[in-house]
């Protein structure tokens, strides 16, 4: 899809995608989103207080761009503010089902050598905040026909004592899970970013950037058409 300016758009990026306004994209001025709380900021709260700050300084929808964790802050705004939310897109955003489905893929009688001891308590989750978030995640069911694409890493890190068969499997269920993402929307899209690991906004920027001109090019089609004439895209 073309990449499409419209004035009425505006572009906001999570501050861990904070990099990419370094990108020469001609992408036209990026909002930063600080999570209020830090990292594991609850993700109702920090929509919550996005939407506030949009209201205020924002006039329009606006695209936003969360990676990681803040993805449960983007399902959340977009669930509530569906009509402050003209696209997003979910840069290897984390999933509520994805401790349960990586430790399945980890057998009882693995030989546990202190690297995948650390992995597997790892993939237990982040304690308390983190199985809230997850929960009020799943709640969240469709969100329509809204613009989304979700980023998946192509190279996920893990440790490299990990048999090969199994480093597979991990691959395949995250992106069985940013698949997920994107079938929350019948619009939705999956691509997964060959030779990217987590970190998709530092590793390939340009796949970052591609995406949210391609969300920006269906979003403006979506304004300038009214909504008993529009169609699926």
């Amino acid at each position: 899809m073309p990449a499409t300016q419209h004035s009425e758009l505006s572009i906001v990026v999570d501050e861990s995608c904070v990099s990419l306004r370094e990108e020469p994209a001609n992408l036209g001025p990026l909002m930063v989103f600080h999570r209020p709380t830090g990292l594991f900021a609850d993700p109702v709260e920090s929509a919550e207080a996005l939407h506030i700050q949009l209201e205020q300084q924002v006039s329009g929808p606006v695209i936003y761009v969360a990676a990681s964790y803040a993805a449960f802050t983007a399902l959340h705004l977009a669930d509530r503010y569906r009509s402050s939310v003209a696209g997003i897109v979910l840069v290897d955003g984390s999933h509520p089902r994805q401790s349960a489905a990586a430790l399945a893929e980890l057998p009882d009688d693995l030989s546990e050598t202190q690297e995948i001891s650390s992995f597997r308590s790892y993939l237990q989750g982040f304690g308390p905040r983190w199985e809230q978030s997850c929960a009020a995640v799943a709640s969240i069911g469709s969100l329509g026909n809204l613009p989304l694409i979700a980023l998946a890493a192509g190279d996920l890190e893990m440790p490299t004592t990990l048999p090969a068969d199994i480093r597979r499997r991990l691959l395949l269920v995250w992106h069985s899970l940013q698949r997920d993402h994107a079938w929350r929307s019948s619009r939705g899209e999956l691509r997964i970013v060959a030779n990217s690991g987590h970190n998709i906004a530092q590793d390939d920027p340009a796949a970052v950037i591609q995406a949210i001109k391609d969300i920006a090019a269906v979003a403006a089609r979506d304004i300038a058409v009214p909504n008993g004439q529009r169609r699926l895209l």
